[in-house]
């Protein structure tokens, strides 16, 4: 508001709007004086602030009424002359169009419809190497356009970009990344703003069981007394294992545990696991393994960053696999004395009997020098001799002996 003199202004004056039919006071914030072409004494500029209350609202323009302005217990003078109060000359409050006084001044329309978050910020957690993709939520009310923007300090983790145009905060993480608080602010067509607070971390990758696979892999197989089922857990990531981790096995309704075989040798992102088969283990329709069967045992599995692993075997598990049987009906070959060292004479033929096996139906002998012919094929009721004919040449042709000459 514009006076045409040099005053001064003492406590809070008031200018009295009215905004859609309920008054409001704007009070006195500041004073500017200085030469001015619309009078030679020079000009004074009185600025009054009012905040729009979220109920304000005026479709066609504030009214000032021709008295609105209001000493409220201060002063506005020249000298010790009390300044013009009313608001009758254009000149004073600077709009070109018309008096200050008046109803519907155009181009000051009011909305009080802020923008604003309904709910608090969300807390966001993004894993590494993993894809990352979330719409920050949307504020209401304003006057639309409604622009946001992202205050990233610090700045976003690595691999994160935010698309203000769909609030999308997307990207894959490359690194872990400590919770930090973010600032997301919208800002309506009029410039009136508001914010929300989240957070957002970046977890190092968990390390989750992605196969499970028993040897042998394909085929029909039947495990039998002494065999070595081994089962190969494998992660996502490598884990290093420390203490004696185990997985249980259903052996015809038995639960027996096999051990983790060089659990403290380095990380990996298989761990194997064995079992030798008893004499009382049967299993005619197949082995089964849970998903929960794999089980600490007071040890640990982690990744390289100290994350613990999930252990649930979920989709993995299987019950009954028949392809997979233990029968400890018949035994597995075995040898019931040890095979002595024997040592043969060059060039001298070789006939003997080497220990027989109990339940094996096929023998070889491999050495040094691959595979060794036996004598005749082998059977189950048979004890078999391994014969081979042990000839080095010699590096000197032999001399023939010469007769004695009569």
């Amino acid at each position: 508001m514009s006076f045409d003199d040099r005053l001064t202004v003492t406590g809070t004056p008031q200018v009295a709007l009215n905004i859609g039919g309920v008054v409001r006071q704007a009070s006195f914030a500041s004073i500017s004086t200085g030469a001015c072409a619309a009078s030679p004494r020079g000009c004074s500029l009185l600025e009054f602030h009012y905040d729009v209350q979220a109920a304000d609202s005026d479709g066609d323009g504030i009214d000032v009424a021709a008295n609105a302005l209001t000493l409220n217990g201060g002063s506005i003078k020249k000298g010790t002359v009390d300044a013009d109060l009313r608001l009758t000359n254009r000149s004073r409050c600077g709009y070109p169009g018309g008096d200050c006084a008046g109803a519907g001044i155009p181009g000051m329309l009011v909305s009080g419809a802020r923008p604003s978050f309904a709910a608090s910020g969300p807390a966001l957690t993004a894993t590494v190497g993993t894809a990352f993709d979330r719409a920050l939520p949307a504020a209401t009310g304003g006057n639309a356009p409604v622009g946001y923007r992202l205050v990233a300090t610090p700045a976003l983790p690595r691999g994160l970009v935010f698309d203000a145009a769909t609030r999308r905060l997307h990207g894959t993480p490359a690194a872990a990344h400590a919770v930090q608080t973010y600032t997301l602010t919208a800002t309506d067509a009029d410039g009136s703003q508001a914010s929300l607070s989240f957070t957002l971390g970046v977890a190092a990758p968990v390390p989750a069981v992605t196969a499970l696979t028993v040897d042998p892999p394909q085929g029909t197989h039947t495990f039998l007394t002494g065999h070595q089922i081994s089962v190969g857990v494998t992660f996502s990531e490598a884990v290093t294992v420390t203490g004696a981790p185990r997985l249980a096995l259903d052996i015809g309704g038995t639960t027996r545990q096999a051990d983790c075989l060089l659990c403290i040798a380095g990380s990996r992102t298989q761990v194997v696991f064995i079992y030798r088969v008893q004499a009382a283990d049967v299993d005619h329709d197949g082995l089964g393994i849970g998903a929960a069967a794999l089980t600490l045992n007071r040890g640990t599995t982690r990744s390289a960053g100290g994350t613990a692993a999930v252990l649930a075997l979920s989709i993995h598990a299987f019950a009954d696999a028949y392809h997979l049987r233990v029968n400890s009906g018949v035994s597995a070959p075995r040898f019931t004395s040890a095979i002595t060292a024997r040592s043969y004479p060059l060039g001298v033929a070789v006939d003997d009997m080497l220990p027989a096996a109990t339940g094996a139906t096929t023998y070889a002998l491999t050495g040094p020098g691959g595979a060794t012919t036996l004598s005749r094929p082998a059977s189950a009721s048979t004890r078999r001799r391994a014969a081979c004919a042990a000839r080095r040449p010699s590096r000197h042709p032999r001399r023939r002996k010469r007769s004695p000459s009569p």
